[in-house]
Protein backbone atom coordinates (compact mmCIF):
# COMPACT_ATOMS: atom_id res chain seq x y z
CA UNK A 1 0.00 0.00 0.00
CA UNK A 2 2.61 2.36 0.87
CA UNK A 3 4.66 1.55 -1.97
CA UNK A 4 1.84 2.23 -4.67
CA UNK A 5 0.82 5.45 -2.57
CA UNK A 6 4.54 7.01 -3.35
CA UNK A 7 4.78 5.97 -7.07
CA UNK A 8 1.32 7.34 -7.82
CA UNK A 9 2.97 10.84 -6.71
CA UNK A 10 -0.44 12.04 -5.34
CA UNK A 11 1.87 14.97 -4.15
CA UNK A 12 1.65 15.52 -0.68
CA UNK A 13 -1.19 12.78 -0.36
CA UNK A 14 -0.94 10.18 2.35
CA UNK A 15 -3.49 7.78 4.59
CA UNK A 16 -3.67 6.28 8.06
CA UNK A 17 -4.44 2.53 7.85
CA UNK A 18 -4.80 -0.14 10.77
CA UNK A 19 -4.61 -3.86 10.03
CA UNK A 20 -5.63 -6.34 12.55
CA UNK A 21 -5.17 -10.16 12.50
CA UNK A 22 -6.94 -11.65 15.54
CA UNK A 23 -6.15 -15.37 16.01
CA UNK A 24 -8.27 -17.83 17.49
CA UNK A 25 -5.80 -18.06 20.44
CA UNK A 26 -6.23 -14.44 21.54
CA UNK A 27 -2.85 -13.49 19.23
CA UNK A 28 -3.22 -10.09 17.80
CA UNK A 29 -0.50 -8.85 15.14
CA UNK A 30 -1.42 -5.19 14.81
CA UNK A 31 0.13 -2.31 12.11
CA UNK A 32 -0.88 0.72 13.39
CA UNK A 33 0.02 3.11 10.04
CA UNK A 34 -0.82 7.28 12.21
CA UNK A 35 -4.00 5.99 12.76
CA UNK A 36 -5.89 7.20 15.86
CA UNK A 37 -4.67 4.88 18.52
CA UNK A 38 -6.93 1.80 19.18
CA UNK A 39 -8.53 0.80 22.69
CA UNK A 40 -8.04 -2.43 24.38
CA UNK A 41 -11.16 -2.97 27.12
CA UNK A 42 -10.87 -5.48 29.98
CA UNK A 43 -13.87 -5.39 32.17
CA UNK A 44 -13.67 -2.10 34.06
CA UNK A 45 -10.53 -0.86 32.49
CA UNK A 46 -8.86 -0.32 29.18
CA UNK A 47 -5.21 0.82 27.82
CA UNK A 48 -4.17 2.90 24.61
CA UNK A 49 -2.29 0.68 22.69
CA UNK A 50 0.47 3.35 21.73
CA UNK A 51 2.38 1.16 19.29
CA UNK A 52 2.49 2.72 15.90
CA UNK A 53 4.09 3.77 12.03
CA UNK A 54 3.95 6.39 9.98
CA UNK A 55 0.67 7.14 7.65
CA UNK A 56 1.39 5.29 3.90
CA UNK A 57 2.20 7.46 1.32
CA UNK A 58 4.92 9.53 2.98
CA UNK A 59 8.02 7.70 2.09
CA UNK A 60 8.58 5.36 -0.21
CA UNK A 61 11.22 2.85 1.98
CA UNK A 62 9.40 3.13 4.95
CA UNK A 63 9.41 0.07 7.19
CA UNK A 64 6.36 -0.37 9.54
CA UNK A 65 6.49 -2.91 12.37
CA UNK A 66 3.84 -4.99 13.64
CA UNK A 67 2.81 -4.94 17.30
CA UNK A 68 2.03 -8.18 18.67
CA UNK A 69 0.08 -8.99 22.10
CA UNK A 70 -2.18 -11.47 23.59
CA UNK A 71 -6.14 -10.78 24.51
CA UNK A 72 -7.96 -12.79 27.23
CA UNK A 73 -11.62 -14.39 26.69
CA UNK A 74 -13.79 -11.19 27.34
CA UNK A 75 -11.56 -8.23 26.41
CA UNK A 76 -12.47 -6.06 23.13
CA UNK A 77 -10.18 -4.25 20.91
CA UNK A 78 -12.06 -0.94 19.65
CA UNK A 79 -10.94 0.73 16.28
CA UNK A 80 -12.64 3.90 15.01
CA UNK A 81 -11.79 6.95 12.94
CA UNK A 82 -10.73 10.46 14.21
CA UNK A 83 -14.48 11.76 12.89
CA UNK A 84 -16.21 10.49 16.12
CA UNK A 85 -12.93 11.95 18.86
CA UNK A 86 -12.42 15.14 16.57
CA UNK A 87 -17.19 15.58 16.31
CA UNK A 88 -17.30 18.98 17.36
CA UNK A 89 -20.46 20.34 19.06
CA UNK A 90 -21.90 23.73 18.31
CA UNK A 91 -19.23 25.53 20.69
CA UNK A 92 -16.54 24.07 18.52
CA UNK A 93 -15.78 21.06 21.42
CA UNK A 94 -13.97 18.07 20.44
CA UNK A 95 -16.05 14.57 21.71
CA UNK A 96 -12.51 13.83 22.20
CA UNK A 97 -10.62 10.40 23.92
CA UNK A 98 -12.24 10.00 27.11
CA UNK A 99 -15.73 10.82 26.14
CA UNK A 100 -14.91 7.75 23.59
CA UNK A 101 -13.33 5.67 26.67
CA UNK A 102 -16.47 6.33 28.94
CA UNK A 103 -18.90 5.22 26.27
CA UNK A 104 -16.69 2.07 24.93
CA UNK A 105 -16.28 1.03 28.60
CA UNK A 106 -20.35 0.06 29.03
CA UNK A 107 -22.05 -3.06 28.04
CA UNK A 108 -23.67 -1.93 25.06
CA UNK A 109 -20.66 0.10 23.74
CA UNK A 110 -21.51 0.67 19.63
CA UNK A 111 -24.85 1.86 20.83
CA UNK A 112 -23.82 4.22 23.59
CA UNK A 113 -20.89 5.53 21.86
CA UNK A 114 -23.26 6.92 18.92
CA UNK A 115 -25.78 8.06 21.50
CA UNK A 116 -23.04 9.89 23.63
CA UNK A 117 -22.11 11.14 20.15
CA UNK A 118 -25.15 12.30 18.70
CA UNK A 119 -26.26 14.01 22.38
CA UNK A 120 -22.39 15.67 22.79
CA UNK A 121 -22.98 17.21 19.28
CA UNK A 122 -26.71 18.11 19.44
CA UNK A 123 -27.39 18.43 15.91
CA UNK A 124 -23.67 19.96 14.83
CA UNK A 125 -23.40 17.94 11.15
CA UNK A 126 -20.41 15.73 11.24
CA UNK A 127 -17.23 16.94 9.15
CA UNK A 128 -16.26 13.33 8.80
CA UNK A 129 -17.13 9.71 8.96
CA UNK A 130 -17.42 8.22 12.06
CA UNK A 131 -16.83 4.41 11.70
CA UNK A 132 -16.45 2.04 14.82
CA UNK A 133 -15.32 -1.53 14.20
CA UNK A 134 -15.33 -3.98 17.86
CA UNK A 135 -13.49 -6.97 18.15
CA UNK A 136 -14.11 -9.21 21.47
CA UNK A 137 -12.18 -12.38 21.74
CA UNK A 138 -14.74 -14.80 22.74
CA UNK A 139 -12.11 -17.24 23.81
CA UNK A 140 -10.38 -20.07 21.63
CA UNK A 141 -7.70 -22.31 20.96
CA UNK A 142 -4.59 -22.66 18.35
CA UNK A 143 -5.85 -24.38 14.88
CA UNK A 144 -9.55 -23.96 16.30
CA UNK A 145 -11.36 -21.95 13.83
CA UNK A 146 -13.92 -20.23 15.23
CA UNK A 147 -14.06 -16.58 14.38
CA UNK A 148 -13.60 -13.61 16.94
CA UNK A 149 -16.94 -11.34 17.33
CA UNK A 150 -16.86 -8.34 15.14
CA UNK A 151 -19.41 -5.53 15.10
CA UNK A 152 -19.40 -2.84 12.95
CA UNK A 153 -21.58 0.28 13.04
CA UNK A 154 -20.92 3.31 10.48
CA UNK A 155 -23.27 6.42 10.54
Amino acid sequence: VNRFLCEKRLESKYATAIMVRLKADGQVEMVNCGHVLPLLISGESSQWLKETNMPVGLLPGAKYEAARFQMKPGERLLLYTDGITEAMNATEEFFDDERLRQAALTNAPLDTIFRSLAEFCAGTPAADDCTVLEMTYAGGKAGDDTDPTLQKITR
